[in-house]
């Protein structure tokens, strides 16, 4: 019995972070539900109190986003990584990152046409089944595979990393629905030319549901872990400055720099996998065809 009292101490701490993630996905489709989706007369957006429990959600999805960074590196310092806490892991994301964005999505859709919304709710089925698909095959891969490279690259676009796309753009909408902020007094001439551009997202999230639907389930796209990207490299006053003015940045606008971080790092590896398709392709022409230059 005294042996297992410091391993049960330890383990404590992980798996506490790990439901903290899943108390926020569970907060997140509260807010969701509870939001009364009605357009404001006076304005193309919905009414504030609609805009305010949207923007909720997402913060709650982001907040589980940092609980879930924090788990797997508390259960390494601690050596507690177990099977158990894998599992409760990957419950918690299908909450927080599968099941909550493809609610929010289908709530704010909710008010068009019975169409538009069969085909809403079908497209965030397919965003919520290759969550599943994603973090069971995550699951087998870990408990199967000793590669080197396992913990620096994934196969398939991470849930986290989808769910941020999805809610970081809402929160974009949500900044210029409210357009209160300091620095969009810069911009006050071009409100509605924005606003009007800006209204179109939540029309165009169920078709980037599906698409991050087949990122996350696509084992051919090798996406870098933020972490390994961040922080494996040569410690340097250079990378510690630029680490310090991108945070800088992130915290005073938010709203405007999370979408362009999530979305650069969704689209960067397909990029980067279509352009190596297509060179292979012309080295290929060009080997077998001696009359190519």
């Amino acid at each position: 019995m005294k042996r297992n009292i410091p391993i049960i101490k330890s383990s404590m701490l992980p798996n506490f972070i790990t439901i903290c993630n899943g108390i926020c996905g569970f907060s997140a489709i509260y807010q969701v539900l509870k939001v009364d989706i009605v357009f404001n007369p006076n304005t193309i957006f919905f009414t504030a109190d609609a805009v305010d429990g949207f923007a909720k959600a997402c913060w709650f999805i982001l907040l589980g986003m940092v609980f879930d960074l924090f788990d797997g590196w508390a259960a390494r310092a601690t050596g507690a990584e177990s099977a158990i806490g894998a599992q409760l892991d990957s419950l918690c994301d299908l909450v927080t990152f599968g099941l909550a964005p493809a609610l929010l999505i289908l709530k704010l859709n909710m008010i068009y046409s019975k169409v538009w919304v069969n085909m809403t709710w079908c497209f965030c089925l397919i965003y919520f089944l290759a969550a599943i698909l994603r973090l069971a095959r995550f699951n087998a891969d870990s408990q199967t595979s000793e590669e080197e490279d396992d913990h620096s690259s994934f196969k398939g676009l991470p849930t986290p990393a989808a769910a941020g796309c999805v809610v970081t753009l809402m929160l974009f909408y949500c900044y210029i629905a409210r357009f209160e902020k300091p620095e969009l007094n810069l911009l006050i001439n071009y409100k509605e030319s924005i606003q009007i551009f800006v209204n179109l997202i939540p029309d165009f999230l169920p078709f980037l549901a599906a698409c991050l639907g087949f990122t996350m389930i696509y084992s051919r796209l090798k996406f870098g872990h933020m972490g390994s990207i961040l922080l494996n490299r040569e410690f340097s006053i250079e990378s510690l400055g630029t680490l310090m003015i991108i945070g800088s940045v992130v915290l005073t606008l938010p709203e405007v720099t999370l979408p362009i971080i999530f979305l650069g790092y969704m689209l960067g590896t397909p990029v980067k996998y279509i352009l190596s398709i297509s060179r292979r392709t012309v080295t290929r022409r060009r080997s077998t065809d001696p009359t190519e230059p």
